[in-house]
């Protein structure tokens, strides 16, 4: 009975889409590791800006919500570092309030499609 119980659960598309899912995060975390590890000495790692990734629960699942947000921070972070920005000087070029910027950056603000359409805007109209 338990072969049959495990067999059904790995044959569930939701068991497979779970699976994908762990499986990008971890390659994310995997990637952002990597690109704090290659900046240059000038940022160290207890002085990084970057948002941790959360790790996974007790079942072994990574809180999708959560990562995605850190994700994005840490896209946003990187983008306006290479762009030379400081937080204040994005959210003018962006149109947007500084508080949004921060709370974008520290992953504790969860961003309107507008507001991300103006950040990518300033950013790249900042040649990145």
């Amino acid at each position: 009975m338990r072969d049959l119980k495990t067999r059904i659960r790995r044959k569930h598309p939701l068991a497979r889409t779970q699976a994908a899912i762990n499986r990008a995060v971890s390659h994310a975390q995997d990637t952002i590791r990597e690109v704090i590890r290659d900046l240059d000495g000038s940022l160290r790692p207890e002085s990084s800006p970057f948002v941790e990734l959360p790790g996974p629960n007790a079942r072994g699942n990574y809180p999708a919500a959560e990562t995605v947000q850190a994700i994005l921070a840490n896209q946003i972070i990187e983008a306006r570092l290479k762009a030379g920005l400081s937080q204040s000087e994005l959210a003018k070029r962006a149109g947007v309030r500084l508080d949004s910027v921060i709370g974008l950056e520290s992953a504790k603000h969860v961003p309107s499609e507008r507001t991300i359409k103006k950040i990518d805007r300033a950013l790249t109209a900042a040649g990145v």
